[in-house]
This record gives C-alpha cells, structure tokens and sequence, in this order.
C-alpha cells in the first residue's frame, strides 16, 4: 500500500512538473524582459553625452558626431509627415549624430501618443503598431533589462538599410527612442561599435 501510495504521489508531482514546464515555456516570449550585460568596448565609443533634460547619458559610436541644430529641424520636419506606429503616436528626434566614414545615423527623440490630452503611450502598442508598418518578416524584437533600464529593441531590414531601434523610459517616465541607421553592408562593421554605444546608457535624476 505504501509503495502505490509513493508512486502515486511520484506520478503526480510529475504531471505538475510538466505541467509548470509548459506553462513556463508558453509565457516566456517575445514581451519577456530578460537581463543581459553589455560590454564595452571604449576604443569603439565617442565621448559622453549628457542629457538632462531627458534624463540620460551615453556615448556615441566613435566618430558619430552630434550635428546642429539645423539638420535636427529637418529630420523632424520630415517625421511630421510620416508618423512613426501609424497615426496613434509620434516619434520627436531632438538630436541627430553622423558618420561621415560610414554614414550611419543616429537619431535621438521621445514618443508621445499623438493626442492633445498627451496621455501616457503604451509602449507595446507603439511596437506593435511599428511592426506593423515594417511588415512583421522584416522586423526582429528583443526585450531586456540592462543596468535596471528596460529597453525594447528592434532590428528592421528595409531594402538596403538597416535600423536598430532602442526604446526605454526613462526616470520621468518619458519613452525614448534612439535609432541606429545604416547601410546593410556597413552594419557588421558598425555592430560592435553600436553595441558598445548601448552599454554605456544610464539614466540620471
């Protein structure tokens, strides 16, 4: 009696570790936020930016400059017609960065929900609509937490350009949007450097 009873309860204990298995493997996903550690490597990085205002720091790719204010006005004109996600949110740049050698682009703003009661965005609703406008087989997402910072990153192949888009709020509770653009075939050249460029992000209060 006592060995059907040991075996019953083995049985048992068996099903509902499969079971929690399954259920582990069907929540984990494409929204999970999983911790990673970036390494830098400071020969690929330019000098520390610092933003107060929007609450963050980082240092560029090494030789993506910042460029005045000018070419930021034009990028920005340029975005008012094309909204980023559809017509539900708004994508700002506030500062742009080129490489002259490479001529990728980084360009740096906020999303806001494009409404005049400015309510908070809903981030995965922003990615959701992003992907898609990109066409969901163009796109790949990945959600982390580097250094307490949740960042939603996508990678979209569009053509013969690829960007790398960085999305996290930061300590105002403000989403920011960093985008990493470049030619497909200088990508591999740039990857690490752009990596390294994401490993020095911090917020500041």
């Amino acid at each position: 009696m006592k060995n059907k009873i040991a075996l019953k309860t083995a049985f048992i204990a068996a099903l509902i570790s499969v079971a929690l298995s399954f259920y582990s493997c069907k929540q984990k996903g494409e929204n999970d936020f999983e911790e990673i550690s970036i390494s830098v490597d400071k020969n690929r990085i330019g000098d520390e930016f610092v933003e107060m205002n929007l609450k963050f720091k980082f240092n560029p790719p090494k030789g993506w400059l910042l460029k005045p204010s000018e070419l930021t006005e034009k990028i920005v004109s340029r975005q008012k017609s094309e909204k980023e996600g559809g017509d539900s949110f708004l994508y700002k740049p506030l500062y742009v960065f080129f490489s002259d050698s490479t001529k990728g682009i980084l360009t740096i703003g906020t999303v806001d929900n494009n409404d005049s009661a400015k309510t908070a965005p809903q981030i995965q609703r922003y990615i959701d609509e992003l992907i898609a406008k990109y066409d969901r087989k163009n796109v790949t997402v990945q959600n982390f937490i580097k250094d307490k910072i949740m960042i939603s990153h996508l990678t979209i192949e569009k053509q013969s350009i690829a960007t790398q888009k960085m999305i996290f709020k930061n300590s105002d509770g403000r989403f920011i949007q960093f985008d990493y653009t470049l030619q497909k075939d200088m990508m591999p050249k740039e990857e690490k450097a752009i990596e390294s460029s994401l490993g020095t992000l911090k917020l500041v209060k």
